[in-house]
């Protein structure tokens, strides 16, 4: 799915052009970076225990490139 069609209706900020976020195409969305690739959405949740933020550059080195 692209990923202008999963934000369509949410309020985000980026540094990506409209350009680029119309034709990203996104094939999975995950919480954790141990699955995240390229293609990959990984959502950075803030939980009781951790905060997904910390996980980030762990999602990256997996070649993830969309983070929420």
């Amino acid at each position: 799915m692209l990923l202008s069609k999963i934000l369509a209706d949410i309020d985000y900020k980026s540094d990506a052009s409209n350009e680029l976020i119309a034709s990203v195409e996104i094939s999975d969305i995950t919480y954790d970076s141990r699955k995240a690739t390229s293609g990959t959405m990984f959502v950075c949740l803030v939980g009781a225990v951790s905060d997904g933020h910390n996980y980030a550059g762990g999602a990256y080195s997996c070649g993830c490139r969309v983070f929420m």
